[in-house]
């Protein structure tokens, strides 16, 4: 029974990591504000790396109408804070 429920908690963890992309490196996009961009690997003589479009996680704090206005970020969009 313990040992399921060491792996339970072991699974969650894993799923819970899985949702953040692995990046090498990460660049601020100034619009829109809860975007990044994901560097893949790095640069070498014969590779280049991979980029990606990555949103923020949610509830990460950000500036809504050209940095007038506090929201939050939501699936990728910065939103009003609720509350």
């Amino acid at each position: 029974m313990r040992f399921s429920c060491i792996l339970g908690l072991l699974a969650m963890c894993l799923i819970a990591k899985a949702d953040e992309p692995e990046c090498t490196r990460k660049w601020p996009v100034l619009w829109p504000p809860c975007l990044f961009i994901c560097q893949h690997g790095s640069w070498g003589r014969h590779s280049w790396p991979r980029f990606t479009l990555e949103h923020k996680p949610n509830g990460t704090s950000c500036r809504r109408h050209l940095g007038l206005s506090h929201g939050v970020c939501l699936n990728g969009r910065c939103v009003k804070p609720v509350g």
